[in-house]
């Protein structure tokens, strides 16, 4: 039953996700996504032997992920001041909830073409073994990460 705006925001955000921008790979430069990001395209760049037009794509990609990571960050603590105060008061207003939810879909959703088409781009470039190594370490992620939250 899930919408197509659903699929596309879990999509981008499995995609983020996957490459380590949002929460992901170790302790390595957490506090710094621009230095995560390098560190991370390295780490790929190694693990599926990249040559220079597909590291380039990769680059493309994780600039992408930044940009739109930092404009989401922005945006977030209007949206938790939001709901605190929301649920400061006796009954949850359920409209200006759906509302704010709906807002914060939105942004997602008018950021989605660039993430997509981002990734594609350098998705393309792969071969065969490289994508099977990616989709491998893309399980590997998911399992991991399955086994360490609630």
């Amino acid at each position: 039953m899930c919408s197509r705006l659903c699929k596309a925001v879990f999509l981008v955000g499995g995609l983020a996700l996957a490459f380590g921008l949002g929460a992901c790979a170790g302790k390595h430069h957490r506090s710094d996504p621009e230095k995560h990001a390098e560190w991370l395209v390295e780490k790929i760049t190694d693990k599926l032997e990249l040559n220079e037009a597909q590291q380039g794509k990769l680059k493309d990609f994780t600039q992408q992920v930044l940009i739109v990571r930092k404009s989401l960050k922005n945006e977030k603590p209007g949206l938790h001041d939001d709901f605190l105060t929301m649920l400061s008061q006796p009954k949850l207003d359920r409209n200006q909830a759906l509302q704010r939810i709906n807002q914060h879909i939105d942004a997602l959703q008018s950021r989605a073409p660039v993430l997509v088409n981002s990734f594609a781009d350098f998705y393309d470039t792969l071969n065969e073994q490289q994508r099977r190594i990616l989709q491998d370490k893309l399980r590997e992620h998911k399992e991991h990460r399955q086994h360490h939250h609630w």
